[in-house]
C-alpha cells in the first residue's frame, strides 16, 4: 500500500511550538476571538486602543458588563511588561436579548470590547511590546458554554505612533460611537408609583424619529430586567 509521508523534523517542531504558545486569533467551538490594535505601532508616553473582538456563531450571544437575568460578563486578564498598563473594558451599549421569561443584556454576531493600553515615557524605541490577554466569556444560544482564549499581540514601538490601521480603526470607531455618552440635558429618576421608577431626560431638543428607548442599568440588581418599559416622548422630554 501507499506509505504516508512522514513529517520532517522542523515541521513537527513547528506544530508543537504553535500549540504551546498563544495564537491570535483563536477559534473555539462557537467564537473566533482576536486581539487587535488601532495603530500598528505604539510610541513611548502614549496610549494605544486595543479591542478584544468576539465573532460568534449565528444565534449565539455573549454578555454586557451587566448580563441581566442570567449570564456572565466577558473578562480579560492581562500579562504586561513592567510599566505598561491596561485600563478597564469600555463597553458599547448592549442589546436586549430575551430567552424565555428572562431578559439578558449582551451582544450577538460580534462583540467589541475596547481597552486603552498605556505605554510609559521611558519605554525604549525599538523594543517591541509583548501583550498577552487571557479572555474568558460565556456564549449562549439555549445552553451556555464557558470559553476562553489566550491571545498574544506584539506591538513595535516607534518614536511616533504612525497612522491608524484602516480596518481596525473602522471597527474600533464603530464601537466607540456605541459607548454611552453624557446626556446634554437634565436627567432625573423619581418614584413612578406602584413599585416603578420614572427616568426622565429633558431640556434638550430630542430627535424626532425615536421609535423605542430602553434603560440599561449599569449595575446588576437595580430593576426587574424582564419587565416592560413604557416610553413617553414629547419634543423636549423622554420619560
Amino acid at each position: 500500500g501507499m506509505k504516508r509521508p512522514l513529517l520532517s523534523f522542523p515541521a513537527l517542531l513547528g506544530l508543537f511550538l504553535s500549540a504551546a504558545t498563544a495564537a491570535n486569533p483563536v477559534t473555539t467551538e462557537n467564537v473566533t476571538a482576536s486581539l487587535v490594535a488601532e495603530r500598528p505601532a505604539a510610541a513611548p508616553d502614549s496610549s494605544v486602543a486595543l479591542a478584544l473582538v468576539l465573532e460568534m456563531r449565528p444565534g449565539w450571544h455573549t454578555y454586557w458588563r451587566n448580563p441581566g437575568d442570567s449570564g456572565e460578563p466577558t473578562s480579560i486578564r492581562w500579562q504586561l511588561p513592567p510599566g505598561v498598563s491596561a485600563g478597564p473594558i469600555r463597553w458599547p451599549h448592549p442589546a436586549l436579548i430575551r430567552v424565555g421569561p428572562l431578559a439578558n443584556y449582551g451582544y450577538s454576531g460580534k462583540a467589541v470590547h475596547l481597552v486603552d493600553l498605556s505605554v510609559p515615557p521611558g519605554w525604549p524605541v525599538g523594543r517591541p511590546l509583548e501583550v498577552t490577554a487571557r479572555a474568558a466569556w460565556l456564549v449562549c444560544e439555549e445552553e451556555c458554554i464557558p470559553e476562553s482564549a489566550l491571545l498574544r499581540l506584539t506591538l513595535p514601538v516607534e518614536a511616533g505612533q504612525g497612522p491608524p490601521d484602516p480596518a481596525v480603526a473602522a471597527l474600533i470607531g464603530s464601537a466607540r460611537r456605541r459607548l454611552p455618552s453624557a446626556f446634554p440635558g437634565q436627567v432625573s429618576l423619581t418614584d413612578g408609583g406602584g413599585g416603578s421608577l420614572r427616568l426622565t431626560a429633558e431640556r434638550v431638543p430630542l430627535p424626532a424619529n425615536i421609535l423605542s428607548a430602553r434603560f440599561f442599568p449599569w449595575s446588576w440588581g437595580l430593576i426587574e430586567h424582564a419587565a416592560d418599559q413604557q416610553m413617553q416622548l414629547t419634543a423636549d422630554r423622554l420619560s
